[in-house]
């Protein structure tokens, strides 16, 4: 799994909802910074601003679209961000949750991204 905080922003109505064919979730236009930390994703995931919760994509990942790791070149290695190629699309799956964290409540979104 990979890890993406998402800095206080609030996930459009359309997101939640699904499609014609059932499905919920989106696509990501540009290269998606991830990481294997799940604390790292948390400590950007934002603050509560604007009706926008503290939120973290829990994202799986398979063989084909389990993006790139940036650490050997990163000036900040101990991050482990891995980036996911542009129009990758990500998929709800499960049910989000809601967890206690110090900063309060944290919404932990399950995906599935598909390159």
């Amino acid at each position: 799994k990979v890890y993406r905080g998402l800095g206080g922003l609030l996930l459009p109505k359309q997101f939640w909802e699904a499609d014609v064919f059932g499905c919920k979730g989106g696509v990501e236009f540009g290269v998606m910074s991830t990481t294997t930390s799940r604390m790292v994703a948390a400590q950007y995931s934002g603050q509560w601003s604007d009706g926008a919760r503290q939120t973290v994509l829990e994202i799986e990942v398979g063989q084909v679209d389990r993006g790139a790791s940036l650490k050997f070149l990163s000036q900040y290695p101990a991050e482990e961000e891995i980036v996911i190629p542009p129009l990758s699309n990500l998929e709800l799956v499960g049910h989000p949750r809601v967890e206690m964290t110090p900063k309060g409540e944290m919404l932990v979104v399950q995906m599935r991204v598909n390159v």
